[in-house]
Order: structure tokens, then C-alpha cells, then sequence
């Protein structure tokens, strides 16, 4: 009887043990969060073997954040119930600050690459074409760093690497761009013309001023060899 009596208390001062120690790791993954990301009423607890994270982020990133700590600090699986706070922007708001950072982000002129953001309701999504595979990420962190973002769908597609498609790439840039009314769209960081190749098929994105711009660009690179077809997306504003 005293020695069932025994292994039960021992049991129990084990159990207590170990529900200290989460506790104590709870706290610890806790003040690591607060130091990294900004989280309003943090709170992490223990639930069916996982560990679920609760609070108010400023933004998307600050939430996504503390969910990569809270796993790399408890090694468990994480489940991240933070809210986002909410933005009296409205959709298109958001957008055009999405592109406006993903362009600040973005380490170079995106005249070969091809990124469009629609957002509802706050739910950011992205889609495109880029022969920068690093732009992927940086769209999606870009994003993340806009206020009323409250998600991020990332359906951009990055490009296989090819030869022949970037000797297409600059041949068509230099058509373009040599063509004495077509070059001042190529002019400052961020041209308003891009040039997406892919597989010998182009695609033609962006904005020009006119009409007749716009029928002269495809025009142009449709009469370059080595090119299998020409989509020309390019919108007049």
C-alpha cells in the first residue's frame, strides 16, 4: 500500500515538474516574441499537444513572426489565432501601398518581371511572373508590411532559368527602348513597360500613354525572330 502510495506521489511531483517547466518555457518563448514583434496581449497556452498564440499585431508581419519564434523556441506545433488590427484603408488603398513597397523593396527595375496585387476585404494576393526567384519573397515580406493587409495568398510564378530566353529579353528591351517614341517609357527606376519571356512567348505589361503606343510595341517585337507568340497586355492610361 505505502509503496503504491509511493510511485502515485511520485508520479504527481513529475507531473508538476513538467507543467513547470512548460510554463517556465511558455514565458521564455513569450519575452522573445515581445522583444522581436510587436504583439498587443500576447498569450500562449498549451492545448491538445500544440501551443496556440493570441494577441493584436499592428501588422501581418509582426504576427507571422511570432509564430516562426514560438516554433523555433518550443519546437511544437504552432497554432497562431493573432489577430491583425484593422485599417480603415480600403482595398485599393491597400494595393496601390503593396506595389508601392514591393517596388522600394524590389533590388532592381522590374522591366523583366511582372508582379499584379488584388486585394479584398484585406486579403492580399499576388500573382505574376518573375525571372528573380528573391522576388518572391520580397513581394510577400513587402506586403506583409502594409497596414490592413490581414493576409497574403502568393501565387507568383518564378521562371525557369533560360539562355535563349534572356538573349530575347534584351533584344527586345533594346527594340523597345531604341525606338524614338517608345524609350521614355524606359527611362527612371522603374520603367512602365515590362517584358516577360517565357519559353519564347512574350507577354507585354505595364501602361502607355496612347493607343498608337501600345498597337507600336507589339507590333515591334512580334517582328523579331525567335519569338513563338506576343500577348500585349499593356493598358493605355
Amino acid at each position: 500500500m505505502l509503496r503504491r502510495y509511493g510511485l502515485s506521489l511520485f508520479i504527481a511531483v513529475c507531473m508538476l515538474m513538467s507543467s513547470i517547466f512548460a510554463a517556465d518555457k511558455l514565458e521564455e518563448a513569450k519575452a522573445k516574441i515581445l522583444d522581436e514583434a510587436k504583439i498587443d496581449q500576447l498569450q500562449l497556452r498549451s492545448e491538445n499537444g500544440a501551443v496556440v498564440l493570441e494577441g493584436m499585431a499592428p501588422l501581418l508581419k509582426d504576427k507571422m513572426e511570432a509564430g516562426k519564434i514560438a516554433k523555433k523556441e518550443l519546437k511544437t506545433e504552432i497554432v497562431n489565432h493573432i489577430a491583425v488590427a484593422g485599417s480603415e484603408k480600403k482595398d485599393d488603398e491597400i494595393t496601390l501601398d503593396v506595389i508601392a513597397r514591393i517596388k522600394r523593396a524590389a533590388p532592381q527595375d522590374l522591366v523583366f518581371d511582372s508582379i499584379s496585387v488584388q486585394t479584398r476585404d484585406g486579403r492580399v494576393t499576388l500573382t505574376g511572373k518573375v525571372r528573380n526567384a528573391n522576388l518572391y519573397d520580397i513581394a510577400e515580406k513587402a506586403a506583409m508590411e502594409v497596414s490592413g493587409v490581414k493576409s497574403i495568398d502568393n501565387q507568383i510564378e518564378i521562371l525557369a532559368p533560360s539562355a535563349q530566353d534572356d538573349r530575347l529579353r534584351l533584344a527586345i528591351y533594346r527594340r523597345l527602348r531604341n525606338d524614338d517614341r517608345l524609350f521614355y517609357y524606359f527611362m527612371g527606376a522603374q520603367p512602365s513597360i515590362n517584358i516577360i519571356v517565357d519559353h519564347g512567348r512574350v507577354t507585354l505589361s505595364g501602361f502607355v500613354d496612347t493607343e498608337a503606343d501600345r498597337v507600336l510595341s507589339g507590333s515591334l517585337v512580334r517582328q523579331m525572330s525567335g519569338i513563338l507568340s506576343v500577348n500585349n497586355q499593356l493598358r493605355v492610361e
